[in-house]
C-alpha cells in the first residue's frame, strides 16, 4: 500500500513537471491558459496510471511511460513541437538518470544494511524520496530550467540526439529488468523488437522536424539578407534623391 501511494505522488509530481515546463518554455503565442494546464496534467498522470495499472513494473512499461506523456504533451503544443520535444527530452533524461542511479545505489549499498522489514521504507524515503525532491526543485526552478533548455536550443544541438539519448535511457532501464526478471527468450524477444521499433520510429520522425526546422532557418536566414539588401537600395536612393 505504501509504494502505491508513493507511486501515485511521483506519477502526479512527473505529470506536473511534464507539461509545466514545456508550457514554460515554448513560445508565447503557443503557451496554454490554466485550464488547458490543468485538462493536460491529468490526462498525463491518468496515462501514467493506465500503463502502471495494465504494464505494472515491466520493461515495456518504461517505453510506455515514455511514450504515453509525450503523445498527449505534443498534443497540447502541437504547434511549437521543437520547444516541446527539447523541453521533454531534458527532463525525461534528468528524471530517468535520477531514478536510475538512486535505485542502483539503493539496491548495491544501502538495501544490504537494511532489516528486511525497513526495504518497502527504505524504497520510499532513497528513491521515490529523491525523485520527488527533484522534481520540486525543477518545478520552483522553472528559470533556471528555462536557460538551460535556451543553452541547448542555441547550441545547435541536434534534436535527433537529444531524443536518442531518450530511447537509450530506455535500452538501459529496460535491459536492466529484461536481464533481472526474465528468462523467457520470446518476453525477451518481444520486448527488444518493441524497442527497436520505437527507436527507428523516433529517428524517422525527428529526423522529418528537424529538417522542416532547417529548412525554415534557412528561409529566415535567406528574408534576413533580403531586408538587407532592400534597406540599403532604399538608403542608397534616398542620397540619391537627397
Amino acid at each position: 500500500m505504501t509504494l502505491i501511494i508513493a507511486d501515485i505522488i511521483n506519477s502526479i509530481l512527473q505529470a506536473l513537471v511534464f507539461i509545466i515546463l514545456p508550457n514554460y518554455c515554448v513560445k508565447d503565442k503557443y503557451k496554454n491558459k490554466s485550464g488547458s494546464v490543468i485538462l493536460a496534467v491529468i490526462l498525463v498522470w491518468l496515462g501514467l496510471q493506465i500503463v502502471m495499472k495494465f504494464l505494472g513494473n515491466s520493461s515495456i512499461s518504461i517505453i510506455m511511460s515514455h511514450l504515453v506523456p509525450f503523445v498527449i504533451v505534443l498534443m497540447f503544443y502541437r504547434r511549437d513541437k521543437i520547444s516541446v520535444t527539447i523541453s521533454y527530452s531534458i527532463l525525461y533524461l534528468v528524471g530517468g538518470l535520477s531514478a536510475l542511479i538512486s535505485s542502483k545505489l539503493y539496491w548495491a549499498f544501502i538495501q544490504p544494511m537494511l532489516p528486511k522489514v525497513y526495504t518497502e521504507l527504505g524504497l520510499v524515503v532513497f528513491i521515490y524520496g529523491i525523485n520527488y525532491i527533484l522534481f520540486l526543485l525543477i518545478l520552483m526552478n522553472k528559470k533556471i530550467f528555462y536557460k538551460l533548455y535556451r543553452v541547448i536550443k542555441s547550441r545547435n544541438i541536434s534534436i535527433i540526439f537529444l531524443v536518442l539519448l531518450t530511447v537509450l535511457l530506455d535500452l538501459l532501464l529496460s535491459f536492466d529488468k529484461i536481464v533481472n526478471w526474465s528468462d523467457d527468450p520470446m518476453y525477451r524477444g518481444y520486448v527488444f523488437t518493441i524497442i527497436v521499433l520505437a527507436f527507428v520510429g523516433a529517428t524517422l520522425y525527428f529526423a522529418s522536424i528537424e529538417k522542416r526546422s532547417r529548412e525554415i532557418r534557412n528561409l529566415n536566414d535567406a528574408l534576413e539578407e533580403r531586408i538587407k539588401e532592400l534597406n540599403k537600395i532604399k538608403h542608397d536612393y534616398g542620397a540619391q534623391i537627397s
